[in-house]
């Protein structure tokens, strides 16, 4: 959920900053997540684990 959170504080932040319109970044946001979850759903906790590890070093 921190993940989650950090994410969506960048895009209001964005939003703010470049004045998009929020519908088009949702929908984008809803396809990653979903690819996310199928990849997810294929490997084990640990590997989960890891991965979210190694992603939010970029955040």
């Amino acid at each position: 959920m921190h993940y989650l959170d950090r994410i969506m504080c960048n895009i209001y932040s964005l939003q703010l900053i470049s004045h998009f319109h929020l519908f088009p970044l949702c929908a984008i946001f809803f396809l990653f997540y979903v690819t996310l979850f199928q990849f997810v759903s294929k490997l084990s906790i640990y590997e989960f684990v890891f991965f979210l590890r190694g992603v939010s070093r970029y955040y």
